[in-house]
């Protein structure tokens, strides 16, 4: 972390415990998630969806550095809103993740494709989120936050970070002690107006709450309304470039089948 840091910044503020985090096939856990997440958590084993890490108390100036132990693509990889850090989208305060029916613009995301040891390193406060793992191997990731300046902690939570200072740690616990945290995270938005510019919602041409009909390349195609996955709304899903639709939530396919 100090190495990464380095070059911009010389006493650097880094998060005490890394990350491990091990996402597995879908295929395997389809039938337990409930379970899992009952135990441990959602994310720890399946995918977490769309979020920001201040919703999970997390100090609001903080960058987040993802290290792929193994491959990470588009079919078990990381989702990013680029610019989103000022977008304020409503979100679930219990599960932590963006509000069921608020865009995430999955077109519009930055995909990992990450080897072995490729590191991400990107704003917390970017809307983000792990893409159904429908391959059929293991993802695992190590991942550690930290701050260039003072941590600006969670009115809820004081996470516990160290100072990196020449080659010694101080543990901060006088910050620790005396500090008490400022901020909240908001949650007030329902569209992203620099991605509502690109235009990339579907257009739906009939809908109910079994199907949605889209026009693609002037051929009508049938989806779920529904994604099989978690129930989400996939009227706010968009299209990749081959027609199938994209979940809003983890980005499961849902193949384009043509209308007769």
């Amino acid at each position: 972390m100090k190495r990464l840091l380095a070059p911009h910044v010389a006493s650097p503020y880094i998060e005490l415990q890394p990350n491990f985090r091990l996402h597995l096939p879908y295929k395997e856990i389809k039938d337990h998630e409930a379970l899992i997440e009952s135990k441990m958590g959602r994310g720890k084993l399946n995918p977490h969806g769309q979020h920001k890490d201040s919703w999970r108390y997390h100090p609001k100036n903080t960058i987040n550095i993802w290290l792929s132990l193994t491959q990470a693509t588009q079919d078990n990889g990381l989702a990013i809103l680029p610019q989103s850090a000022d977008y304020q989208p409503k979100f679930d305060i219990k599960k932590q993740e963006i509000a069921n029916g608020i865009k995430t613009y999955p077109i519009q995301q930055y995909v990992s494709q990450m080897n072995p040891g490729d590191a991400l390193i990107f704003k917390a406060e970017l809307l983000h989120g792990s893409i159904i793992n429908t391959s059929d191997k293991t993802r695992a990731t190590l991942s550690m936050r930290c701050t260039t300046e003072k941590p600006e902690f969670h009115k809820k939570v004081i996470y516990n970070y160290i100072k990196v200072k020449a080659n010694k740690f101080e543990n901060l616990s006088l910050e620790k002690l005396t500090a008490s945290g400022t901020f909240e995270p908001e949650s007030v938005d329902t569209i992203f107006a620099p991605a509502e510019k690109k235009q990339t919602s579907i257009q739906p041409i009939e809908f109910d709450d079994k199907t949605i009909k889209i026009m693609f390349k002037k051929t009508i195609y049938s989806y779920p309304r529904w994604c099989s996955h978690a129930g989400t709304d996939l009227l706010n899903g968009e299209l990749d470039a081959h027609g199938n639709l994209l979940c809003p939530s983890h980005r499961l396919c849902h193949l384009a089948k043509r209308c007769n």
